[in-house]
């Protein structure tokens, strides 16, 4: 796909990474309060996600 002419790829800057994830940290400490209100670990949950992205080298940091 990046090599494909019928895309464009954008690589965002760290000024705009370091916005998005600033802009997304109060969904996910809501996330996190929803899911654990269920009885699930969300930490574990979420650090689970973050491995599983991490294996199919699929984390963008």
């Amino acid at each position: 796909m990046i090599e494909s002419e019928e895309h464009t790829l954008y690589k965002p800057n760290d000024e705009e990474v370091a916005l998005w994830k600033a802009t997304a940290a109060p969904t996910l400490d809501e996330w996190k309060k929803s899911v654990a209100s269920t009885g699930i670990d969300a930490d574990k949950a979420y650090a689970d996600y973050i491995a599983t992205l991490k294996k199919y080298d699929s984390l963008f940091q």
